[in-house]
């Protein structure tokens, strides 16, 4: 997923085709699970980086936007049926909740039984200050579910 061309003015959102500057989805993911007690689903990975210079992780509350002209990167996401979305990731929380731990395993959503099938739709922020150094920045992020035995 891209961001495109990132500004100090407004965030941009990821997207399969250069980003946006409106709050839409990047990507989703399927889950599915026999498992009795249900599956949870974690990440992990660094935050957006350009050889040396990063955009810092962030958290935030209940904002569509996060802080315009505040270096930042975040992930969001939603549900399509049951599943529990961590507070601090949950996308349909007001008008957003916003998240993202640097190279440190966090739990962002978990079923509590058998599942069928659920779909999550992923969504990422970044705002930069204008002080950001230009740069190509970019992430690699690994998602893992596992069951609940």
């Amino acid at each position: 997923v891209q961001f495109g061309t990132l500004s100090a003015s407004g965030p941009r959102y990821a997207t399969t085709s250069g980003g946006s500057g409106s709050n839409t989805v990047a990507h989703t993911i399927a889950g599915s699970s026999n498992a009795p007690s249900g599956y949870t689903i974690s990440y992990t990975g660094p935050t957006l980086t350009s050889g040396a210079n990063t955009i810092a992780p962030a958290t935030f509350t209940n904002s569509a936007t996060g802080s315009a002209g505040s270096a930042q990167f975040a992930l969001s996401l939603s549900s399509s049926g049951g599943a529990t979305i961590t507070t601090a990731y949950d996308q349909s929380a007001g008008a957003g909740s916003w998240k993202f731990l640097a190279n440190t395993v966090d739990t962002i959503a978990a079923t509590s039984g058998v599942t069928s099938s659920e779909t999550y739709s992923v969504r990422y922020i970044s705002n930069i200050a204008s002080s950001t150094p230009a740069g190509n920045y970019s992430t690699n992020i690994g998602y893992v579910i596992t069951g609940n035995f």
